[in-house]
């Protein structure tokens, strides 16, 4: 493999980060329009792109968050991944404990808040104030014997 290839696949991966803070600003549609038109061309099974995106914004956006922030709060609203503390196990229970760490210690929250823990889990529904959220959705594929 070309080792110049290597370490910057390497680097590009070991600098991902996980972005909780968003400036204001929206990004204008002629670009998004071009993120989302450029995302066509990535591989897929059989070149089938089996993705849907949809980006909202301003008051559908804003009606979004609130909505899923009330559904959440009254416990109408399931995570489709563990959220409970003792659903983690072994090396992922070890994982989300130095996570939640690194987390919460960066937001000045101590870990018997437990208030601040919640605030802190809700403000995932405001979409961490980015003016624009985009979902994907994965076309399940059905085949047939």
């Amino acid at each position: 493999m070309n080792n110049n290839f290597s370490k910057a696949f390497i680097d590009l991966v070991t600098s991902r980060r996980s972005t909780r803070a968003f400036l204001p600003d929206p990004v204008p549609l002629d670009t998004l329009q071009t993120i989302f038109q450029t995302a066509n061309y990535a591989p897929s099974n059989c070149n089938t792109q089996p993705w849907r995106s949809y980006v909202v914004s301003g008051e559908t956006r804003n009606r979004l968050s609130r909505t899923l922030k009330a559904t959440i709060t009254e416990g109408k609203l399931a995570m489709d991944f563990p959220e409970k503390i003792k659903d983690y196990q072994g090396v992922y229970r070890e994982r989300q404990i130095a996570v939640a760490k690194l987390l919460y210690g960066a937001l000045g929250i101590q870990r018997g808040d437990r208030e601040g823990r919640t605030a802190a889990f809700v403000h995932n529904l405001d979409f961490f104030d980015a003016p624009h959220a985009v979902f994907l959705f994965y076309a399940r594929m059905v085949w047939s014997a």
